[in-house]
Order: structure tokens, then sequence, then C-alpha cells
């Protein structure tokens, strides 16, 4: 895939750039990142939730931790 066609699907698929995200986040691999989608619906809605939300999914407080120390840190958009 040339660098012109990765650059459009990040722009026409915005879930893709928070799917990118959430693989920085220390301790969510692929059990706890299907647990966030199978609770959210999308890593999207995954990575705005509130810490007590994230809780309620199941990744336990370390995890929600890492996603909302990343949050704090990162700028998905920015990066792609």
């Amino acid at each position: 895939m040339s660098t012109q066609q990765t650059r459009h699907t990040a722009a026409t698929d915005p879930e893709l750039t928070y799917w990118v995200a959430m693989h920085r986040v220390s301790g969510v691999g692929p059990a706890r990142f299907r647990q966030l989608l199978r609770k959210f619906g999308s890593i999207q809605s995954a990575w705005t939730a509130s810490f007590s939300a994230l809780m309620s999914s199941g990744i336990g407080q370390e995890n929600a931790r890492s996603i909302e120390k990343l949050r704090a840190e990162f700028d998905p958009e920015h990066e792609m």
C-alpha cells in the first residue's frame, strides 16, 4: 500500500486511528482489546470512556489507568 493510500485509509476510517492508539497502551493486548471492543462497540468509544466505564469493562484498574495516562500524553489524530 502506498503512503498516499495509507493516509487516505486513516483519514476515511477514524476507528483505525484509535486502534493504533490503543495498541500503544501498556498492558492492553489482544484479550483486553476484545473486552473493550465488546463493551464499548468501538475502540474510539473505549479511548474516550471515563475511568469508571473502563473499569466496568473488566480490564482492571492498572489497565484503565494506563489508558488514561496515554490519553493525556498522546493525540491519536495528530499521530496519524
